[in-house]
């Protein structure tokens, strides 16, 4: 055992797994802008730019960024297409910026057939349009793959697919031969199914998506002799071992089991359901190995050599009752792991259990007498993840010295607070901080947002020049009113904070004036903060302002009706009337523009770029009715002739067609876009079973495998009772969850036996029991069979607590209920195996004859 340790540990150092992504803040670098504005006036101001020649633009390229959008409209086209080799380098430019530059140049004659035009554009590639992306060769664009993966953050989801479905017109083989990096997610099921034998070094390092993934292990196993599966061959298949499925697991080999967990761990973020299914076949592979109970005689420096092995997010799905069992002298390297792990993955309800019982078995190891005094460095690292689990009034006994260390775990877990977590750490920061108007830089930098969770009193108490220089990192998340955490953030008092600290930093004479007028500089400095700003104050902005800032203030998505309508009307008196704006305008304005009647809608100029931002907008569906039929009208389409990149950039515009418009979208189309189409939740039922139509209609298939099912996503909906209740059980964890929340509750009643819902992996059934619509018209078997799988010993069945006396931990495994199997049977600990069925039967019959 020692020897394997040692072998994966040795794997495990050259691993680079994929961060975890967050949410994106809407304002560039606040230095980096501030520097080039600041060097833009140096070298521009006393310039006339509209009579700069291409040497002159070639020498100031690198302050083009600190350049507004007029400013930089006043160059001369000739100048900047001469001069692209020079900017093209810029990679300050804003996307804005970047967009005009791109226009000037191709209204001087810019030309992009080949892959040496591409090169030439540097970072404004990512302004060629979709519909000229598809005029290239498709060799063209496969050499040009390094450009735009190098830049496809730039891209639009229309760009993307445009690509996706341009080099589709080569063999797949030859178009897998490229590193497509993000594009490849782009690669719809049926033109991975054409390929004729899967070549594992094409493939094992594209970012694929699951449903993906699933397809091509399950082409790659059915051409292959080698099973059942090994660590060799697993670390072969890379990236694609996202789309294992549990039945995988249970055919690796058990003496190879860890040795694939960590590198299935270090290579992807794999499933909640798949990290459960990996739980139960490492839990039991290392008891059957080792031959005793390897976590509750762990007392040796082997066993701690093992423990601080295994990987973080198989860890926490170890039963509860084993992690209890854990010696005191080793349990901390055990749950050191589980504090690594990500924990933020587990879906709430189920999720927030199983996370306050880790913490509280972790409580138990550091202290089994549970009577801490004071939480130490040890205590904190040890924890990690799960600080924001522990009971809140542990929270003020961390010491002083450690709560920076604190605060870096809990900034990742503030989503995860209630009323007293808040309340705990406020008195935490006080204690360690003291005023907050002695609040120093580093104080505010390992604070971040959580700067916004403390009261006004002390937001407004905050140095105005110091809280300037930390707003970067400040910044709370974007407002979400569907996560009541978001409550807690006091948005109000912190962005009427940064609107006095910004305009704080003005001289003395402008601050005397009895209205703060908005500046650009401030503006584009604010970011989302800019809705601290009254209606007067957006009223006085000046016509060359906003126009300049429009980006900026257009990505605000917290506008109130009163400032949007304002902000509208000052656009319509420095552009136009709202009915002659551009579609770059729109694309621009986007946030402003929510509240819409459809008449204005009808008169909008709407090409692709402003139907995908106007898809961005929280509409009604009569609202995309109307700027779906409105695209189709200024650009002179029909359903018949509408292509996979318009289906792509549109998005949830689609959810405003008519019946007949989705019948007469072409199969082709249909068959580029399902996944595109099936990540929206916009659709009625009746355009769902339309859609599930078309799409099985476009595959020639009957019944969709797991993979299908993954890439349908929404569209599934669509299926019919019998569809559902011919679904194998193995495919139900790859049902995506937005297929349960758009899904009509008696399809799902109908459709489903207990056994296929008990199935279908930790995520969905905590979509099911969140989404109270379809909860409560299943039968009382379904729901008892649900929160049986989720909840364990604590669920409450048909609504009494369960009594039984079974100690069955959440989500199963081990000694806690889950079944021993032998040899390479193929099952889950949701039950994928004949005997788990008749057992879960058997306690489900004791269970409801008991209550």
């Amino acid at each position: 055992m020692l020897e394997q340790v040692k072998k994966v540990e040795k794997k495990r150092s050259g691993s680079t797994k994929r961060a975890v992504k967050k949410k994106a803040v809407t304002r560039g670098d606040l230095g980096q802008f501030s520097m080039m504005r600041e060097l833009a006036s140096s070298l521009l101001e006393d310039k006339d730019l509209s009579t700069m020649n291409a040497d002159e633009v070639k020498e100031v390229a690198g302050a083009l960024g600190g350049l507004t959008t007029q400013d930089i409209d006043k160059l001369p086209d000739t100048a900047v297409l001469q001069a692209m080799s020079a900017i093209k380098d810029n990679t300050n430019l804003t996307p804005k910026q970047k967009r005009i530059m791109f226009k000037k140049a191709k209204k001087a004659g810019l030309t992009i057939h080949s892959s040496s035009d591409i090169a030439n554009l540097g970072e404004l590639v990512s302004e060629v349009s979709a519909s000229d992306l598809k005029k290239i060769s498709t060799s063209d664009l496969k050499s040009s793959m390094k450009e735009f993966t190098k830049r496809a953050a730039g891209f639009s989801k229309a760009q993307k697919k445009a690509i996706v479905t341009k080099l589709q017109e080569m063999a797949v083989d030859d178009m897998l031969s490229e590193d497509l990096g993000e594009f490849a997610a782009e690669i719809p099921l049926s033109k991975l199914k054409s390929m004729q034998t899967v070549n594992l070094e094409h493939i094992r390092n594209q970012p694929w998506e699951r449903g993906q993934a699933a397809k091509l292990i399950e082409m790659y196993r059915n051409g292959s002799d080698e099973t059942p599966l090994n660590a060799e061959i697993v670390s072969q298949l890379g990236s694609t071992i996202i789309g294992m499925k549990c039945s995988d697991v249970m055919d690796i080999v058990y003496d190879d089991m860890l040795e694939v967990a960590v590198s299935m761990d270090s290579a992807v973020d794999m499933s909640p359901d798949m990290d459960e299914c990996s739980q139960n076949k490492l839990h039991n592979s290392l008891q059957i190995e080792l031959g005793v109970d390897y976590l509750a005689n762990g007392t040796d420096d082997e066993s701690i050599t093992l423990f601080t092995t295994l990987p973080p997010d198989v860890v926490m799905f170890y039963p509860v009752k084993s992690l209890n069992e854990t010696p005191a002298e080793t349990c901390n390297y055990l749950f050191g792991q589980i504090g690594k792990s990500q924990l933020n993955s587990l879906p709430s309800g189920p999720g927030d259990v199983r996370r306050m019982k880790l913490a509280d078995a972790a409580y138990n190891c550091m202290s089994p007498n549970h009577v801490i005094e004071t939480l130490t460095e040890e205590n904190v690292l040890m924890l990690g993840n799960l600080l924001c689990d522990i009971p809140s009034f542990l929270f003020g006994r961390i010491s002083p010295d450690v709560v920076p260390l604190a605060l870096s775990y809990i900034q990742d877990c503030l989503h995860r607070f209630t009323s007293k977590h808040v309340a705990y750490v406020q008195y935490m920061v006080h204690s360690t901080y003291g005023p907050a108007r002695g609040w120093d830089e580093s104080v505010l930098s390992s604070l971040g947002p959580i700067v916004a969770m403390m009261p006004s009193s002390d937001i407004n108490d905050i140095n105005p020049e110091i809280f300037t220089e930390a707003f970067d990192e400040m910044t709370p998340p974007i407002l979400d009113e569907n996560l009541p955490v978001y409550s807690f953030f006091n948005y109000i008092a912190f962005y009427s904070k940064a609107r006095d600290s910004f305009l704080s930093q003005r001289s003395i004479s402008r601050k005397k004036r009895s209205l703060s007028v908005p500046t650009f500089d401030e503006i584009v400095a604010l970011g989302p903060g800019n809705s601290g700003w009254s209606v007067e104050e957006l009223q006085a902005i000046s016509a060359s302002d906003i126009v300049n800032s429009l980006v900026t203030l257009g990505a605000v998505e917290d506008w109130s009706n009163e400032q949007s309508a304002m902000l509208r009307t000052r656009l319509e008196e420095a552009i136009a009337p709202l009915s002659e704006w551009s579609s770059d305008t729109i694309v621009d304005a986007k946030h402003i523009l929510t509240n819409l009647t459809k008449y204005e809608i009808s008169t909008l100029d709407i090409n692709l770029d402003a139907a995908t931002a106007l898809s961005d907008l929280n509409w009604k569906n009569d609202q995309r009715t109307a700027a779906f039929d409105r695209y189709m009208a200024y650009n002179s389409k029909t359903a018949s002739i509408l292509t996979s990149d318009e289906i792509s950039g549109l998005s949830s515009l689609l959810c405003g067609m008519s019946e007949s418009q989705i019948m007469n979208i072409p199969l082709p189309t249909i068959s580029g876009s399902v996944k595109d189409i099936g990540s929206l939740s916009c659709f009625d039922q009746t355009q769902l079973d339309m859609l599930y139509t078309l799409a099985m209609m476009a595959d020639s298939t009957t019944i969709p495998d797991g993979a299908q099912l993954n890439e349908l996503g929404a569209i599934a909906a669509g299926m019919t009772v019998s569809a559902l209740q011919s679904l194998p059980i193995e495919a139900m964890t790859l049902i995506d969850p937005i297929f349960f929340e758009v899904v009509s509750p008696d399809r799902v009643k109908n459709g489903f036996s207990s056994l296929q819902l008990s199935a279908a992996g930790i995520t969905n059934i905590a979509t099911i029991l969140r989404n109270e619509r379809l909860y409560n018209e299943l039968t009382t078997d379904q729901q008892n069979t649900l929160r049986l799988t989720a909840y364990g010993i604590d669920a409450v069945l048909d609504g009494s607590a369960n009594s039984t006396g079974f100690d069955i931990d959440i989500f199963a495994g081990g000694d806690d209920g889950v079944i021993l199997f032998e040899g390479n049977q193929t099952t889950t600990s949701q039950a994928n195996v004949v005997k788990t069925y008749n057992w879960l039967y058997l306690f489900l019959a004791i269970i409801i004859a008991v209550v």
